[in-house]
Protein backbone atom coordinates (compact mmCIF):
# COMPACT_ATOMS: atom_id res chain seq x y z
CA UNK A 1 0.00 0.00 0.00
CA UNK A 2 1.68 3.22 -1.23
CA UNK A 3 1.29 6.07 1.65
CA UNK A 4 0.19 8.98 1.15
CA UNK A 5 2.89 11.94 1.23
CA UNK A 6 2.68 14.77 3.97
CA UNK A 7 5.44 17.16 3.26
CA UNK A 8 6.98 18.06 -0.13
CA UNK A 9 10.01 20.04 0.20
CA UNK A 10 10.95 21.20 -4.06
CA UNK A 11 14.78 22.82 -4.39
CA UNK A 12 14.91 24.66 -0.95
CA UNK A 13 17.86 26.61 -0.87
CA UNK A 14 18.97 29.37 1.95
CA UNK A 15 21.59 32.27 2.29
CA UNK A 16 23.10 34.19 4.79
CA UNK A 17 23.62 37.71 4.42
CA UNK A 18 27.06 38.50 5.55
CA UNK A 19 29.65 41.37 5.74
CA UNK A 20 31.56 39.84 2.60
CA UNK A 21 28.10 38.95 0.92
CA UNK A 22 25.68 36.72 0.16
CA UNK A 23 26.72 33.05 0.86
CA UNK A 24 24.41 30.04 0.04
CA UNK A 25 24.23 27.04 3.07
CA UNK A 26 21.66 25.08 1.50
CA UNK A 27 21.65 24.35 -1.81
CA UNK A 28 18.78 22.38 -3.74
CA UNK A 29 17.57 20.48 -1.40
CA UNK A 30 14.38 18.25 -2.07
CA UNK A 31 12.77 15.35 -0.19
CA UNK A 32 9.86 14.31 0.78
CA UNK A 33 8.21 12.83 4.17
CA UNK A 34 5.17 10.13 3.90
CA UNK A 35 2.62 9.86 6.79
CA UNK A 36 3.09 7.34 9.51
CA UNK A 37 7.04 7.63 8.20
CA UNK A 38 10.37 8.82 10.37
CA UNK A 39 12.66 10.52 8.20
CA UNK A 40 16.24 10.82 9.38
CA UNK A 41 18.18 13.32 8.64
CA UNK A 42 22.09 12.83 9.17
CA UNK A 43 25.41 14.43 8.28
CA UNK A 44 27.83 16.15 10.63
CA UNK A 45 27.20 19.45 12.09
CA UNK A 46 27.72 22.27 9.62
CA UNK A 47 25.87 20.42 6.71
CA UNK A 48 22.81 21.97 6.88
CA UNK A 49 20.23 19.49 8.52
CA UNK A 50 19.03 22.20 11.08
CA UNK A 51 18.58 25.14 9.14
CA UNK A 52 17.04 22.97 6.37
CA UNK A 53 14.23 21.66 9.67
CA UNK A 54 14.03 25.92 10.61
CA UNK A 55 13.53 27.05 7.08
CA UNK A 56 10.52 24.79 7.23
CA UNK A 57 8.91 26.13 10.33
CA UNK A 58 9.70 29.39 9.22
CA UNK A 59 12.09 29.84 12.02
CA UNK A 60 15.05 31.04 10.26
CA UNK A 61 17.14 33.94 11.41
CA UNK A 62 16.79 37.93 9.87
CA UNK A 63 19.64 37.50 7.89
CA UNK A 64 18.44 34.15 6.31
CA UNK A 65 16.84 34.51 3.45
CA UNK A 66 14.86 30.73 2.41
CA UNK A 67 13.49 30.08 -1.48
CA UNK A 68 12.42 27.65 -2.97
CA UNK A 69 10.34 26.13 -5.57
CA UNK A 70 7.91 24.64 -2.78
CA UNK A 71 7.26 23.57 0.48
CA UNK A 72 3.97 21.76 0.57
CA UNK A 73 2.51 20.68 3.87
CA UNK A 74 -1.15 18.90 3.66
CA UNK A 75 -1.47 20.85 0.37
CA UNK A 76 -0.70 23.67 1.09
CA UNK A 77 2.37 25.78 0.20
CA UNK A 78 4.27 27.35 3.59
CA UNK A 79 5.89 29.62 1.64
CA UNK A 80 2.43 31.07 0.06
CA UNK A 81 0.60 31.24 3.06
CA UNK A 82 -0.22 34.22 5.24
CA UNK A 83 1.94 34.41 8.63
CA UNK A 84 -1.40 34.09 10.48
CA UNK A 85 -2.16 30.54 9.27
CA UNK A 86 1.48 29.85 9.19
CA UNK A 87 0.81 30.44 13.23
CA UNK A 88 -2.12 28.25 12.99
CA UNK A 89 -0.15 25.73 11.49
CA UNK A 90 2.93 25.51 13.91
CA UNK A 91 2.46 24.15 16.85
CA UNK A 92 -1.14 22.77 15.68
CA UNK A 93 0.13 20.27 12.73
CA UNK A 94 3.53 21.26 12.43
CA UNK A 95 5.89 20.78 16.18
CA UNK A 96 9.46 20.96 17.07
CA UNK A 97 11.55 19.75 19.05
CA UNK A 98 15.08 21.33 19.71
CA UNK A 99 18.35 20.33 20.99
CA UNK A 100 18.44 21.93 24.41
CA UNK A 101 15.36 22.11 26.33
CA UNK A 102 16.24 24.46 28.28
CA UNK A 103 16.79 27.23 25.83
CA UNK A 104 13.22 26.44 24.64
CA UNK A 105 11.42 26.52 27.70
CA UNK A 106 10.76 29.99 29.81
CA UNK A 107 12.49 30.01 32.67
CA UNK A 108 10.16 32.58 34.19
CA UNK A 109 7.36 30.23 34.13
CA UNK A 110 6.22 27.27 35.19
CA UNK A 111 5.87 23.80 32.95
CA UNK A 112 1.76 24.03 33.42
CA UNK A 113 1.98 27.38 32.11
CA UNK A 114 3.65 27.19 29.61
CA UNK A 115 2.06 23.57 28.16
CA UNK A 116 -1.63 25.63 29.11
CA UNK A 117 -0.55 28.52 26.66
CA UNK A 118 0.06 25.91 23.87
CA UNK A 119 -2.95 24.23 24.54
CA UNK A 120 -5.06 27.27 24.68
CA UNK A 121 -3.64 29.12 21.29
CA UNK A 122 -4.53 26.21 19.31
CA UNK A 123 -7.94 24.70 20.92
CA UNK A 124 -11.32 26.45 22.70
CA UNK A 125 -10.78 24.93 25.99
CA UNK A 126 -11.63 26.69 29.54
CA UNK A 127 -8.20 27.02 31.81
CA UNK A 128 -9.51 23.62 34.04
CA UNK A 129 -9.60 22.03 30.66
CA UNK A 130 -6.33 22.95 29.59
CA UNK A 131 -4.93 22.35 32.92
CA UNK A 132 -6.49 18.69 32.79
CA UNK A 133 -4.99 18.27 29.16
CA UNK A 134 -1.47 19.23 30.40
CA UNK A 135 -1.51 16.62 33.13
CA UNK A 136 -2.39 13.89 30.79
CA UNK A 137 -0.30 14.60 28.18
CA UNK A 138 2.45 14.70 31.11
CA UNK A 139 1.59 10.96 31.61
CA UNK A 140 1.77 9.99 28.42
CA UNK A 141 5.71 11.35 28.01
CA UNK A 142 6.06 9.12 31.22
CA UNK A 143 6.62 12.05 33.89
CA UNK A 144 6.05 11.06 37.20
CA UNK A 145 3.74 12.79 39.39
CA UNK A 146 2.55 15.01 36.79
CA UNK A 147 -0.35 17.27 38.74
CA UNK A 148 2.85 18.41 40.94
CA UNK A 149 5.21 19.07 37.71
CA UNK A 150 3.03 21.51 36.23
CA UNK A 151 3.81 23.81 39.16
CA UNK A 152 7.58 23.31 38.91
CA UNK A 153 10.36 25.63 36.68
CA UNK A 154 12.38 24.13 34.25
CA UNK A 155 15.39 24.79 36.00
CA UNK A 156 13.98 22.38 38.95
CA UNK A 157 13.88 19.09 36.41
CA UNK A 158 16.73 17.48 34.98
CA UNK A 159 17.46 17.32 31.52
CA UNK A 160 15.66 14.11 30.65
CA UNK A 161 13.12 14.99 32.11
CA UNK A 162 12.89 19.10 30.30
CA UNK A 163 13.39 17.08 27.43
CA UNK A 164 10.13 14.98 28.21
CA UNK A 165 8.18 17.88 28.66
CA UNK A 166 9.06 19.33 25.01
CA UNK A 167 8.29 16.52 23.57
CA UNK A 168 5.00 17.12 25.68
CA UNK A 169 4.31 19.90 23.96
CA UNK A 170 5.14 19.00 20.93
CA UNK A 171 2.57 16.46 20.85
CA UNK A 172 -0.16 17.90 22.87
CA UNK A 173 -2.15 19.35 19.73
CA UNK A 174 -1.26 15.48 18.16
CA UNK A 175 0.50 17.32 14.95
CA UNK A 176 0.47 15.72 12.00
CA UNK A 177 4.36 16.54 11.53
CA UNK A 178 7.16 16.34 14.58
CA UNK A 179 10.56 17.32 13.88
CA UNK A 180 13.04 16.67 15.88
CA UNK A 181 16.68 18.37 15.92
CA UNK A 182 18.82 16.52 18.16
CA UNK A 183 16.68 15.58 20.72
CA UNK A 184 19.11 13.08 22.53
CA UNK A 185 22.26 14.78 22.04
CA UNK A 186 22.62 16.35 25.49
CA UNK A 187 21.23 13.02 27.33
CA UNK A 188 23.22 10.28 28.32
CA UNK A 189 22.67 6.72 26.99
CA UNK A 190 20.10 5.42 29.42
CA UNK A 191 17.93 8.53 28.92
CA UNK A 192 18.60 8.92 25.54
CA UNK A 193 17.36 5.07 25.01
CA UNK A 194 14.26 5.82 27.15
CA UNK A 195 13.00 8.99 24.60
CA UNK A 196 13.79 7.27 21.52
CA UNK A 197 11.63 4.48 22.66
CA UNK A 198 9.03 7.02 24.02
CA UNK A 199 8.99 8.93 20.77
CA UNK A 200 8.68 5.66 18.64
CA UNK A 201 5.68 4.57 20.80
CA UNK A 202 3.71 8.15 20.71
CA UNK A 203 4.27 8.07 16.89
CA UNK A 204 2.16 5.31 16.25
CA UNK A 205 -0.30 6.46 18.61
CA UNK A 206 -0.34 9.97 17.39
CA UNK A 207 -0.46 9.13 13.77
CA UNK A 208 2.44 11.57 13.44
CA UNK A 209 5.27 12.00 11.01
CA UNK A 210 8.81 12.85 12.14
CA UNK A 211 11.95 14.20 10.94
CA UNK A 212 14.51 13.15 12.79
CA UNK A 213 17.69 15.20 12.87
CA UNK A 214 21.09 13.35 14.16
CA UNK A 215 24.70 12.84 13.71
CA UNK A 216 24.37 9.45 15.33
CA UNK A 217 23.98 6.55 13.36
CA UNK A 218 23.56 4.78 16.20
CA UNK A 219 20.11 6.36 16.96
CA UNK A 220 19.27 6.38 13.28
CA UNK A 221 19.66 2.47 12.50
CA UNK A 222 17.20 2.21 15.74
CA UNK A 223 14.59 4.69 14.54
CA UNK A 224 14.04 5.42 11.16
CA UNK A 225 12.40 4.21 8.26
CA UNK A 226 14.60 5.94 5.64
CA UNK A 227 17.61 7.93 6.03
CA UNK A 228 18.92 11.56 4.07
CA UNK A 229 22.52 12.29 3.75
CA UNK A 230 23.41 15.87 4.29
CA UNK A 231 27.14 17.33 3.53
CA UNK A 232 27.24 20.78 2.89
CA UNK A 233 24.04 22.14 2.35
CA UNK A 234 23.55 19.02 -0.11
CA UNK A 235 21.86 16.07 -0.31
CA UNK A 236 24.06 13.22 -1.17
CA UNK A 237 22.16 9.86 -0.26
CA UNK A 238 18.84 9.12 0.61
CA UNK A 239 17.40 5.64 1.10
CA UNK A 240 15.38 3.16 3.39
CA UNK A 241 17.12 2.40 6.35
CA UNK A 242 18.01 -1.12 5.62
CA UNK A 243 19.37 -0.59 2.17
CA UNK A 244 21.87 2.49 3.47
CA UNK A 245 23.23 0.30 6.27
CA UNK A 246 23.87 -2.61 4.02
CA UNK A 247 25.48 -1.15 1.43
CA UNK A 248 25.70 2.80 1.66
CA UNK A 249 26.53 3.97 -1.96
CA UNK A 250 27.75 7.37 -1.13
CA UNK A 251 31.49 7.79 -0.38
CA UNK A 252 30.65 10.21 2.28
CA UNK A 253 28.05 7.71 3.52
CA UNK A 254 30.96 5.09 3.91
CA UNK A 255 33.01 6.87 5.87
CA UNK A 256 30.10 8.12 8.65
CA UNK A 257 29.66 4.06 8.83
CA UNK A 258 33.31 3.49 9.08
CA UNK A 259 33.91 5.93 11.97
CA UNK A 260 30.95 4.40 14.32
CA UNK A 261 32.01 2.20 16.95
CA UNK A 262 30.66 -1.32 16.00
CA UNK A 263 29.08 -3.61 18.76
CA UNK A 264 31.51 -6.26 17.58
CA UNK A 265 34.67 -4.19 17.05
CA UNK A 266 37.56 -5.52 19.45
CA UNK A 267 40.09 -3.76 18.67
CA UNK A 268 41.98 -0.95 16.52
CA UNK A 269 41.46 2.36 15.71
CA UNK A 270 38.18 4.01 14.23
CA UNK A 271 38.23 5.03 10.65
CA UNK A 272 38.17 8.67 10.25
CA UNK A 273 36.94 11.09 7.42
CA UNK A 274 40.23 13.42 6.25
CA UNK A 275 39.77 16.99 6.72
CA UNK A 276 36.63 19.43 7.70
CA UNK A 277 33.73 20.62 6.57
CA UNK A 278 33.98 23.67 4.45
CA UNK A 279 33.43 26.82 4.89
CA UNK A 280 30.03 28.71 3.62
CA UNK A 281 32.33 30.99 1.80
CA UNK A 282 34.88 28.57 0.28
CA UNK A 283 32.86 25.64 -1.04
CA UNK A 284 35.34 23.82 -3.36
CA UNK A 285 34.85 23.53 -7.05
CA UNK A 286 32.46 20.06 -8.69
CA UNK A 287 31.66 17.94 -6.07
CA UNK A 288 31.90 19.09 -2.80
CA UNK A 289 33.26 15.80 -0.94
CA UNK A 290 36.29 15.15 -3.44
CA UNK A 291 38.77 17.34 -1.08
CA UNK A 292 38.10 14.47 1.45
CA UNK A 293 36.93 11.63 -0.88
CA UNK A 294 39.19 8.40 -0.99
CA UNK A 295 37.51 8.05 -4.88
CA UNK A 296 38.03 11.40 -6.00
CA UNK A 297 39.55 11.73 -9.35
CA UNK A 298 40.43 14.87 -11.62
CA UNK A 299 36.75 14.61 -13.20
CA UNK A 300 35.33 15.15 -9.36
CA UNK A 301 36.93 18.29 -9.66
CA UNK A 302 35.04 19.60 -12.25
CA UNK A 303 31.70 19.20 -12.42
CA UNK A 304 29.54 18.65 -9.07
CA UNK A 305 27.32 15.46 -9.82
CA UNK A 306 23.37 15.53 -10.02
CA UNK A 307 21.09 13.60 -7.21
CA UNK A 308 19.38 11.12 -9.39
CA UNK A 309 18.06 7.74 -8.79
CA UNK A 310 20.12 4.67 -9.16
CA UNK A 311 17.68 2.71 -8.01
CA UNK A 312 14.24 2.38 -7.27
CA UNK A 313 13.68 4.72 -4.02
CA UNK A 314 17.40 5.35 -4.09
CA UNK A 315 19.44 8.11 -4.62
CA UNK A 316 22.97 8.95 -4.70
CA UNK A 317 24.98 12.37 -5.77
CA UNK A 318 28.21 10.80 -7.15
CA UNK A 319 29.82 9.89 -10.30
CA UNK A 320 30.69 6.38 -9.16
CA UNK A 321 27.08 5.59 -9.18
CA UNK A 322 25.59 2.69 -6.72
CA UNK A 323 29.69 1.34 -7.12
CA UNK A 324 30.62 4.34 -4.43
CA UNK A 325 30.11 1.60 -1.49
CA UNK A 326 31.42 -1.19 -3.29
CA UNK A 327 34.87 0.59 -4.53
CA UNK A 328 35.36 1.90 -1.54
CA UNK A 329 34.26 -1.28 1.13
Amino acid sequence: MKQETLLQVEKLNAYFKTEDGRVQAVKDVSFQVKKGELLAIVGESGCGKSLTSLSIMGLTAKNCQVEAEGIEFQGEDLLKVSPRRFRQLRGKELAMIFQEPLTSLNPLFTIGYQLMETIRLHNPVTKKQAREMAVEVLKKVEIPRPERIIMEYPNALSGGMRQRVMIAMALVNKPSLLIADEPTTALDVTIQAQILFLMKHLMKEYHTSIMFITHDLGVVAEVADRVMVMYAGQVVEEANVYDLFNKPYHPYTKGLMDSTIKVDQKEGLLATISGTVPSLAEMPEGCRFHPRCPLAGEECKKACPELREVEPGRKVRCIHGNTGGKENG
